[in-house]
C-alpha cells in the first residue's frame, strides 16, 4: 500500500511538472514570436529587405522584396550576393569575395546591376557570417536597400562636382567608419590612373593612402578646428607604378564629421 501511494504521489508530481513545463514552453514560444515580430519590424524600418544564404551561397530566408531587388528566381537557385551586374564592380566584388572567403562581416557594400528596364540599379548590402554550435560556417545573413535614388545627382550636386573637377589638386572623400572612398574629383582620377567608379568603395591602403591602424589613429586625431595633417606618401596607381604625393588630411565639419577629405598633390 505504501509503495502504491508513493507511486501515486510520484505520478501526481510528474503530471504537475509536465503542466508547468507546457506552460513554460508556451510562454517562451510567445516571447520568441514577439521577439521575431519586433526584429522583423525593425528590419523593415532599417532596410528594404533581410536575407540569409547557406554555405554554398543559396538564398534560404528573406523578408521584403529580395527577388525583385536582386533579380533572382523565387527558388533562390542563384546566390544572393553573386550578381554585381557591371564590370565596374570588379574591384569591389573582389573585396566582397575576400570578406566572404575569410568569413568576415562587411558593411554597406555598394554595387550596381541592370534593372531590367535599360537603367542601372544601385544596391547597398551589409552582412555577417553565421556559425553553428560546433563553430562550423553555415552561411551569411544581412540587410540590403535600394539606394538608386541617392545616386541620381541633382543640379546643385552637378555644379559642385563641376567645380571640384576644375581643381588641379586631387580630392578624395573617405568614410571613417567603413574606411572606404565615397567620392573623388577628376584630378584624383588622373593621379591614380583610374576612373571614378574604380576608385569608389576602394580601401585607402589599396591606393597607398596609409595603412590600417595608423590611418585610423590619424583620422581620430583630426579636428574640424585644428590644422590639417600633412603626409608624404607613394600613391599606388592602376598600372602598378608609385607616384610620390603630398596629402593634406582634413575632417569635414558638423553633419559630415564622419568623412575625411584628402587633398592630394603630386610632388
Amino acid at each position: 500500500i505504501r509503495n502504491m501511494l508513493e507511486v501515486r504521489l510520484l505520478y501526481q508530481k510528474l503530471d504537475h511538472y509536465n503542466q508547468q513545463l507546457e506552460h513554460t514552453v508556451l510562454e517562451r514560444t510567445a516571447a520568441l514570436r514577439e521577439s521575431e515580430a519586433r526584429f522583423q519590424r525593425f528590419t523593415e524600418l532599417a532596410s528594404d529587405w533581410y536575407w540569409e544564404q547557406d554555405a554554398e551561397g543559396r538564398l534560404t530566408k528573406h523578408a521584403g522584396p529580395v527577388f525583385e531587388m536582386l533579380g533572382i528566381g523565387a527558388d533562390g537557385a542563384r546566390p544572393a550576393l553573386a550578381d554585381t551586374g557591371t564590370a565596374d564592380n570588379a574591384a569591389g566584388r573582389a573585396r566582397l569575395d575576400a570578406y566572404i572567403a575569410s568569413r568576415q562581416p562587411f558593411l554597406d557594400f555598394v554595387y550596381s546591376r541592370p534593372d531590367g528596364h535599360g537603367g542601372i540599379q544601385h544596391l547597398q548590402v551589409s552582412g555577417e557570417p553565421m556559425f553553428d554550435r560546433a563553430s562550423r560556417f553555415i552561411g551569411y545573413r544581412g540587410i540590403g536597400m535600394d539606394i538608386s535614388a541617392r545616386m541620381v545627382p541633382n543640379l546643385e550636386q552637378l555644379r559642385f562636382r563641376a567645380a571640384g573637377d576644375a581643381i588641379a589638386q586631387g580630392i578624395c572623400l573617405i568614410e571613417r567608419a567603413g574606411m572606404r572612398v565615397v567620392d573623388v574629383n577628376a584630378a584624383a582620377c588622373r593621379l591614380w590612373g583610374r576612373d571614378r567608379r574604380q576608385l569608389l568603395n576602394a580601401a585607402p591602403p589599396e591606393l597607398g593612402l596609409g595603412e590600417g591602424e595608423a590611418l585610423a589613429a590619424l583620422f581620430a586625431a583630426l579636428s574640424p578646428q585644428g590644422q590639417p595633417q600633412r603626409q608624404t606618401l607613394a600613391l599606388r596607381r592602376a598600372d602598378g607604378s608609385a607616384l610620390a604625393a603630398t596629402v593634406d588630411w582634413h575632417i569635414l565639419q558638423q553633419a559630415d564629421a564622419g568623412l575625411v577629405c584628402a587633398i592630394v598633390s603630386a610632388d
